[in-house]
């Protein structure tokens, strides 16, 4: 190990709930690539990469199983559920952050939501190299609730958001607004979309999702949120 000492990995897997076999996979996975191009160790990028393939497996296969929605709709309550927003939240939760092993420079940004989420799913990928599918799943499901209610939930609350504000704009008369992608950042096999929604040229709300579609869902749920509370 290079990273985490002894008591960190004790402690860690039981935030985690799952316990390592090969403990070098976990201090792989709490290693930024900041840190570990300082020092010649191995970073978590490659486990972030594969971590978001089985994230993205498991709840694919979730939506499909539980719900008869179509392609588009999955699509969208998929990208909701692991966009870089939602994973950090997860990682806010856990408040691991102290064993991530970083540069002091991404400790003054205040730990980007990107980092975050690619600790996430870095974590992901090791529980998979170690524990199998099985495993994997159980840590998802542990943080991410993939029930059939909490989907039927998510596909009514999000997917249906954009509908609903054109149908509410159109009654009060309003045609003019529109959605702006203003910024794409991250790599290309997981990219993040920034979105503001513009209501007669004022801007209203902005999200990121890793789809534009899937962003501009989440700007017109901020802005019904908005609306129904006034």
């Amino acid at each position: 190990m290079n990273i985490l000492t002894l008591s960190g990995v004790e402690e860690l897997q039981k935030i985690l709930g799952y316990k390592f076999k090969n403990v070098n996979l976990l201090d792989t996975a709490f290693t930024h690539s900041s840190t570990a191009n300082l020092f010649g160790y191995e970073s978590n990028e490659r486990l972030e990469f594969f971590g978001d393939s089985i994230l993205s497996f498991i709840v694919s296969e979730n939506l499909y199983l539980k719900s008869c929605n179509d392609e588009g709709d999955l699509s969208h309550i998929r990208a909701n559920i692991v966009s870089a927003n939602s994973l950090a939240k997860i990682i806010d939760a856990m408040k691991i952050e102290k064993y991530y092993g970083v540069n002091t420079q991404v400790v003054k940004m205040g730990f980007p939501i990107n980092v975050k989420a690619d600790l996430f799913e870095s974590i992901l990928g090791a529980i998979y190299l170690d524990g199998g599918l099985d495993n994997a799943k159980g840590f998802v499901n542990r943080f991410i609730d993939l029930s059939e209610t909490a989907i039927k939930n998510g596909m009514k609350k999000n997917i249906d958001a954009k509908t609903r504000l054109q149908e509410y704009l159109q009654s009060k008369g309003i045609v003019d607004f529109y959605y702006e992608t203003l910024s794409q950042s991250g790599p290309a096999h997981h990219p993040t979309f920034l979105v503001a929604l513009y209501i007669q040229g004022k801007e209203i709300s902005q999200a990121s999702a890793q789809s534009k579609r899937g962003a501009e869902q989440l700007c017109a749920e901020k802005a019904l949120q908005t609306i129904e509370s006034e």
